[in-house]
């Protein structure tokens, strides 16, 4: 399974990554990079049943003191 699941993940990175190269397109490739890593990341945590945090409580600290400043 886990097999599959990695050729599945690094072909699919190949034709992508292979067609931006050739147009040398260099930040593209960069950024496409970690988007890719990021998400078969985050696929991988999913198919192991890990707990992923939700982004909303990030947002919540992040936010909450910028809102009680502006709300005085």
């Amino acid at each position: 399974m886990w097999l599959l699941l990695a050729l599945s993940f690094i072909t699919i990175a190949v034709i992508n990554g292979k067609h931006i190269y050739k147009h040398y397109e260099k930040i593209d490739l960069v950024v496409f990079s970690l988007f890719y890593f990021l998400s078969t990341m985050f696929a991988v945590a999913l198919f192991l049943e890990l707990p992923i945090p939700s982004p909303l409580k990030g947002i919540t600290f992040i936010y909450q003191p910028l809102l009680k400043l502006l709300s005085m």
